[in-house]
């Protein structure tokens, strides 16, 4: 069954119209279903009828609305969204306030999260990371942590429901702490996950934006402080692909690549004017959203390639792959457990012993004063400081060398983590002309170093 997303909304079309726009524009909307929980606000009825209406003329599919008579409050509204979709029979609900902005892979992201972690109970639900750390304007979690949280839960929704929400007594909001340990409906939820041992997953880089207004019991701090929060950072990364042509390698390039990599990824991939074969490898591989196609008229070169896939990527790791590669079991998980402080680059050992990593001796993790880009990653921020490759290498060759200074003159260090094996074919990526290419690149190389 599709994942319910439920909107909550009071009476602000200014924020909620931002919010729509941002989930209009997710790269995906398939498996989701939308609701909107409107707040219905007696002295500015206009403005709760707006949000409605952009809600129900916006191009999401599949969407209903649940409007209150009254103004409820955010706690009461929550509540009853998630109790009808649960009652519904979906098994997973995404919460999203009216004034979050979301990345535009934010619903896909949530959903390799919600998938990843359905079998641990040890974790209670799931977000993306908000660039001003409130914790609670979006999450989402399955029907088990719904049946862990729903009675405190409900228990705090009876005891205001009785007043109005803008307008509560101040014996009862005194009276919340000692009565349920947390001020808010949040901290609630957040107390009663940790009571449960419960941990909640999120991204690592913001991939929301509160703009509206936040008191101080709504920040992360306040949270922290409480001990109410246990948080799992979950990373992503990108691998960039350059392709031309090479179907077969290709294929067993993409092949190995899904069936041994268990840290969370998307494929980059650079289709540098392939034939017709090679576009049919590229689609049976990536037939999900999940990934990003970027196609070039014509081959423009691995360097080029590469830095375009570079200003697509945006997640925590940022990996260089050929295609006349084929990864083993754990590959990327070991090298990035390798990227410690202040290492910039891992790569792996490899079966071509023409290749220096393939002459490498020694076991673990071996300092070193080069790596081969057929297949390496970098932290985000280490990409971000020293740029793309140079592209005066042109086709390639050099350019990997290049950076590997570049990467020292800034204080990284350069592993290689020996446990890691991936086979290449060396060479077959840069195809007829290539030592032509090679010696020019070399005298380019010299002239580049002396100027570093």
């Amino acid at each position: 069954m599709n994942t319910a997303v439920c909107l909550i909304s009071y009476n602000r079309p200014e924020y909620f119209q931002k919010t729509l726009g941002c989930l209009i524009n997710q790269t995906t909307h398939d498996g989701f279903d939308f609701f909107l929980y409107q707040d219905y606000c007696e002295e500015t009825p206009k403005l709760s009828e707006r949000c409605v209406e952009l809600f129900m003329s916006s191009a999401l599919p599949r969407k209903k609305t649940t409007v209150h008579p009254q103004n409820v409050g955010p706690a009461v509204n929550m509540f009853v969204a998630k109790e009808e979709c649960f009652e519904k029979g979906y098994d997973r609900v995404v919460v999203i306030e009216d004034d979050v902005l979301t990345h535009p892979r934010f619903l896909l992201l949530v959903r390799q999260l919600l998938d990843r972690y359905a079998d641990d109970e040890g974790v209670g639900y799931v977000r993306g990371k908000d660039a001003i750390q409130n914790p609670m304007n979006n999450y989402a979690f399955w029907r088990r942590s719904w049946d862990i949280i729903r009675d405190p839960y409900e228990e705090y929704v009876e005891f205001i429901a009785p007043y109005k929400y803008t307008d509560l007594p101040q014996e009862i909001i005194d009276a919340l702490p000692n009565k349920f340990g947390a001020l808010t409906q949040d901290g609630i939820k957040m107390k009663v996950f940790r009571d449960a041992g419960l941990k909640r997953v999120e991204t690592s880089r913001p991939k929301t934006k509160h703009i509206g207004a936040v008191g101080m019991h709504f920040t992360q701090d306040h949270y922290v402080d409480k001990g109410f929060d246990k948080v799992k950072i979950q990373d992503w990364a990108d691998i960039i692909l350059p392709v031309w042509n090479q179907p077969e390698l290709t294929n067993k390039c993409l092949e190995s690549i899904s069936r041994y990599t268990k840290f969370p990824y998307r494929l980059i991939i650079i289709d540098n004017g392939s034939d017709e074969e090679t576009q049919m490898v590229i689609m049976r591989h990536t037939d999900s959203t999940e990934h990003a196609i970027i196609r070039n008229e014509e081959n423009l070169g691995w360097i080029k390639a590469i830095n375009q896939g570079i200003a697509e990527s945006d997640n925590e790791y940022v990996v260089f792959q050929n295609n006349d590669t084929e990864v083993t079991e754990g590959w990327l998980t070991k090298m990035i457990g390798s990227l410690t402080e202040g290492v910039g680059a891992v790569g792996p050992k490899t079966d071509n012993v023409e290749q220096y990593q393939g002459m490498v001796e020694g076991e673990g993790e071996i300092e070193t004063s080069k790596l081969a880009f057929f297949s390496v990653v970098f932290p985000r921020e280490v990409v971000t400081e020293i740029g793309g490759l140079d592209e005066d290498f042109g086709m390639g060759y050099g350019d990997d060398d290049l950076y590997c200074h570049q990467l020292k003159k800034a204080g990284y260090k350069l592993k290689i983590n020996t446990d890691v094996m991936v086979k290449h074919v060396r060479r077959a990526s840069t195809g007829e002309g290539a030592q032509e290419m090679i010696n020019k690149n070399v005298v380019l190389l010299n002239e580049k170093l002396r100027e570093l």
